[in-house]
């Protein structure tokens, strides 16, 4: 991604996210459909629970994320972007163990910071 926008300085961040995303949406649903299971997953688009949880995950994930994730690559140094980026496990070990009750390990937590130690050392020059 960091080619392209040098490349191509009047990238737009908007467009290259919603190409990308939209070709994943594409190609995510040969599975249903090699599988013979498309009348199953739009069945359950029904119901407005499941529909509330794709919206919000697809919004929050792969469009807000990826948004935000080239518009960042467009404008910061790579080895940050890298670092910053790779800190998600940071911010969901503490969510997912509220959201589930459940204790959180000192190891998980020591393994997600060498995780990042190690995209930190990778990625910077």
């Amino acid at each position: 991604a960091r080619q392209a926008f040098t490349s191509q300085p009047d990238l737009n961040p908007l467009a290259a996210t919603a190409l990308r995303v939209g070709s994943a949406a594409a190609v995510l649903w040969l599975i249903p459909i090699f599988t013979g299971t498309v009348g199953r997953v739009v069945h359950s688009l029904a119901d407005p629970h499941v529909r509330s949880r794709i919206m919000i995950g697809s919004a929050g994930g792969p469009i807000l994320g990826m948004l935000c994730y080239v518009a960042a690559l467009k404008y910061a140094k790579a080895g940050t972007v890298s670092t910053l980026s790779s800190m998600s496990p940071i911010v969901i070990i503490p969510l997912v163990a509220w959201r589930y009750k459940t204790r959180v390990r000192k190891r998980a937590l020591a393994a997600a910071v060498v995780a990042i130690a190690g995209v930190a050392l990778i990625s910077w020059k």
